[in-house]
């Protein structure tokens, strides 16, 4: 995906929801899997995870011409990732 070394795995209809996936660089220690949620507004999101104890461990960054990416990881210390859709990210 551009420059960076992420690779989409498609495992059904992309034109509806399911379960895809992509295969990355760790984001951080103990990550065997990360669920990215897609959200309407990453920056309120990062400010709602914040705000309810949640630790941003990658913070926002652009996917070019796809959106936007950041991580956090949840009270228990689980990483995940938020993704907001935007083809205008540079």
């Amino acid at each position: 995906m551009g420059n960076e070394p992420y690779w989409l795995a498609i495992s059904g209809d992309e034109n509806g929801p399911g379960i895809n996936g992509a295969i990355m660089k760790e984001a951080g220690k103990g990550q065997p899997v990360i669920n990215t949620i897609t959200v309407e507004d990453i920056d309120t999101t990062l400010s709602t995870i914040a705000h309810s104890g949640g630790t941003i461990v990658k913070p926002k960054r652009a996917i070019p011409f796809i959106g936007w990416l950041a991580f956090f990881a949840d009270p228990a210390g689980n990483i995940h990732g938020v993704m907001q859709m935007d083809n205008t990210a540079m």
